[in-house]
């Protein structure tokens, strides 16, 4: 020993040894216990839960592109298809922190880490915190245990059902969404409501394609006039027969209602969703698609949450509560039928009391995505189940995604390269390929197709406008942008 460690007294020595010891037992059991931890599936579960609630980025949901451009009174939530396309991410909110880095090599780990569930496993949906009601706060009865029974077609689709409303679209919107849907070998009905000034070569399509086309008819709103300058509750010709009772944008829950009774043929379940942002990569009912049971709500991806002010805000106004949860979907919904039904007179009945109470009435487009989402997170659709982003059902909603990668590619070549925003939007992701648009990234497939988190195709792409042009060209190019009597192409 050294002279300067025969100095300390050795009770001093055996003190500091058996101090040390016990630390490293101590950092041995803690390791015991963290392994422990991470191993158990229940607690997985349960870190899961917790990260599917993050704090809401500053997105605007819709992508309202105003510039001068006229707003279609369907129920998708957009406005003219190319403007939305040039302005996105430039007129909207950015994503906190996203587009500051220099160097795209950077933001491809970072957005596959975005997609990739790389520790844990996709969690279960969450358990509701909230009571479920027999009764709707307007008087609906909801409790008939019928509305939470499934079906299985077994991979027929000749039963099901898909709608949706489109005025003001070219023919191109249409040879989209219905000419994919017939490609998919889907079988079932199709139920369109389009306006009076629908062209006749754009009937005749949707007649050669077997679609069910409803023609309404625009009539002057019975409500109370809105405020001075109020484009939503002006008292014009803009409701729609019937229903002038309530705003256009509105009248498609009412409306597909009456169209749903109206239909002999359409015995299984439902599928209504926006028809100008939406195309279709499989038969949503055809071979492999999962149990209908109830209503089915889709949830956008779990960054984005009801605290946005689409819903936060007006909820809290109107309603004088808030709701913690991921954001729904409004702009598609699957049922059977029966649920469907019940979920259009839902929403009804509840817009019914929103339009008349002068606190609840917003002259915002998608106000309908906050009834949606206070219905169900009140308890007020307790048949209805949600189901996750990306998780195997049967609709992928993908605008809150998209915009992590449109925002970080056109903010690199606007700040570095100097480009103007509508030519950066024009330019193609990092590392893509004619296949691989979107580059090397796990959200699709080395044909360029959407897939969940286990790699599965799927079915129902909804929202893939937000990807720009790169993906115009790549469904361009695969046929899905016609229908003259084509055969898609494969692979």
């Amino acid at each position: 020993m050294t002279a300067a460690t025969n100095n300390i007294p050795q009770s001093k020595l055996t003190t500091t040894m058996v101090s040390f010891m016990i630390a490293i037992s101590m950092i041995m059991a803690l390791w015991s216990i963290f392994l422990t931890f991470k191993m158990d599936p229940a607690n997985i579960a349960t870190v899961n839960a917790a990260w599917d609630h993050p704090v809401s980025p500053a997105v605007d949901m819709r992508d309202v592109a105003e510039g001068g451009n006229m707003k279609t009174v369907d129920s998708d939530h957009a406005v003219n298809t190319a403007s939305a396309r040039t302005t996105d991410g430039v007129l909207n909110d950015q994503h906190t922190g996203m587009g500051e880095q220099a160097d795209p090599q950077m933001d491809e780990q970072q957005e596959q880490q975005h997609d990739r569930p790389i520790l844990f496993p996709k969690p279960e949906p969450a358990q509701r915190y909230f009571s479920l009601k027999n009764v709707t706060e307007t008087g609906v009865d909801v409790s008939d245990p019928q509305l939470y029974l499934g079906e299985d077609l077994h991979g027929d689709s000749s039963t099901a059902t898909v709608m949706g409303m489109a005025t003001k679209y070219p023919l191109m919107v249409f040879h989209r969404f219905v000419g994919s849907l017939r490609k998919s070998g889907f079988k079932g009905n199709i139920i369109l409501g389009v306006g009076p000034d629908t062209r006749p070569h754009i009937i005749n399509y949707l007649k050669s394609r077997n679609v069910i086309v409803k023609t309404f008819e625009w009539v002057k709103c019975e409500y109370e006039e809105g405020s001075a300058g109020s484009k939503a509750f002006a008292k014009i010709d803009t409701c729609i027969s019937p229903f002038n009772d309530i705003k256009s944008r509105w009248s498609r829950y009412p409306l597909q209602k009456m169209w749903l009774e109206e239909c002999e043929t359409c015995t299984g379940p439902v599928l209504t969703i926006d028809v100008r942002d939406t195309y279709f990569q499989l038969d949503p009912f055809g071979p492999g698609s999962p149990k209908v049971e109830g209503l089915q709500v889709f949830e956008e991806h779990k960054k984005q949450t009801t605290s946005h002010w689409m819903v936060n805000k007006p909820i809290r106004i109107c309603k004088n509560t808030t709701h913690e949860g991921t954001m729904l979907c409004s702009g598609s919904t699957i049922g059977t039928r029966k649920a469907m039904l019940k979920y259009f007179e839902v929403m009804y009945e509840e817009m019914k009391v929103w339009i008349k109470v002068a606190k609840c009435r917003f002259d915002i487009d998608g106000d309908d995505q906050t009834m949606h989402n206070h219905l169900y997170y009140s308890g007020q659709l307790p048949f209805a189940t949600p189901i996750a982003y990306r998780a195997g059902g049967i609709i992928i909603t993908l605008g809150s995604a998209a915009r992590v990668y449109t925002d970080k590619k056109n903010t690199y070549y606007q700040n570095t390269l100097k480009m103007n925003p509508i030519k950066a939007h024009a330019m193609p992701f990092f590392n893509a390929t004619e296949d691989r648009w979107l580059g090397p990234k796990d959200l699709i497939d080395d044909e360029g197709y959407f897939v969940e988190y286990d790699g599965s195709r799927s079915r129902v792409v909804h929202q893939f406008d937000r990807f720009g042009f790169a993906l115009d060209h790549w469904l361009n190019r695969k046929g899905f942008s016609s229908d003259y009597g084509s055969e898609r192409q494969k692979g």
